[in-house]
């Protein structure tokens, strides 16, 4: 039998309400050569149980006999890796049956790429459809929508370079619950990233992880305050953690008008980012972002017009082509026809 050249990492904590059907979806792969390795992360249900069960000589159970955090279990997991790719699988998440088949495809022949991603369908906990989760494809677009505070590639659709990863020093173990967020960024640093576009995960969304999703959000704007600052490096902390508040959409100041160095940090991003990468979100991409600033400016309408007025200025500098947009005169109207009813919050 060849040599596997996948490795899929999974790492589980009590997860056996959807263990099973997480498990079942790797095994049905119609690409079956790879080795499947799960770290039981001290469970005290189940899981371990559920694991041996299916009998599958691909599966290699690591039985951790304390409980590391998930961060520190992924590393101990990645050093353990003997194959040239990894693949990543939550062990409440759902891969369709061609997706590992697909993405080993895509890989072949681009050096390049040392991290890629699927398009992904979010579920419920009773496995029913929530919403669709459309990804971006290209590199450019993948490191822009990084920079915006949106993790470019989905966790369990990932599939990377194990060389890449120890270039990089793994997951960053500061981080529990944003982990991935942080990862891509140093992979971006040393190679590409690539996503199909074809829905070929499932993503559960359910009462167990709000929590974590919460807490991620901590960890987030952490994150992307280090990158700005490497993108902005004579900019204040201050300044840089109130751009990556804004950028998450949390700004205390949308009630207000930003302050001057926020406002020049959150226009100059574009071109900062382009001297960079090299390259260009694209229109599409800077529409969006100018809708992100229309979308503060009718959040800070209820408080302040002046503040409004200042969003909406913002939102024009970046793209200018917002001004033919239905979506800038609505914000205008909404303004003019919509008194302030209320104070500002306080900060």
């Amino acid at each position: 039998m060849s040599v596997p050249r996948l490795t899929v990492l999974m790492t589980v904590r009590n997860g056996e309400p959807y263990l099973r059907e997480a498990v079942a979806s790797i095994l049905g792969q119609t690409y079956r050569d790879f080795r499947f390795l799960i770290l039981d992360n001290a469970s005290t249900d189940a899981s371990r149980e559920v694991i041996r069960c299916f009998g599958d000589s691909r599966i290699e159970l690591v039985e951790l006999p304390e409980d590391l955090g998930q961060t520190a279990a992924l590393n101990k997991g990645l050093d353990m890796v003997e194959t040239p790719w990894v693949a990543r699988m939550d062990a409440d998440d759902v891969s369709l049956p061609e997706r590992l088949e697909r993405q080993m495809e895509y890989l072949q022949g681009r050096s390049e790429l040392v991290l890629m991603g699927t398009g992904v369908q979010v579920i419920d906990g009773r496995g029913q459809f929530v919403r669709e989760r459309n990804v971006v494809v290209a590199d450019v677009d993948i490191r822009w929508r990084q920079l915006l505070g949106t993790s470019g590639i989905l966790h369990s659709a990932a599939m990377f370079s194990i060389t890449a990863i120890r270039e990089v020093g793994g997951y960053p173990i500061q981080y529990r619950y944003a982990q991935d967020y942080a990862l891509w960024f140093r992979l971006l640093a040393v190679g590409q990233a690539a996503n199909l576009p074809q829905r070929l995960v499932h993503i559960r969304a359910h009462e167990a992880n709000v929590t974590d999703f919460e807490r991620a959000e901590r960890e987030i704007r952490c994150i992307l305050q280090e990158r700005l600052r490497q993108l902005c490096p004579d900019e204040a902390d201050e300044t840089l953690a109130a751009t990556a508040a804004a950028l998450r959409g949390l700004s205390s100041d949308a009630a207000v008008a930003p302050s001057h160095a926020v406002f020049s940090c959150l226009t100059d991003l574009p071109a900062r980012f382009r001297r960079e990468c090299g390259g260009d979100p694209g229109g599409a991409q800077l529409r969006r972002y100018g809708h992100r600033w229309l979308n503060m400016a009718r959040r800070a309408s209820v408080w302040s017009t002046a503040g409004a007025l200042n969003w909406i200025r913002l939102a024009v500098r970046v793209h200018p082509g917002l001004l033919m947009d239905g979506r800038f005169w609505y914000t205008l109207a909404r303004m003019v026809i919509a008194p302030v009813t209320r104070p500002a919050p306080s900060a």
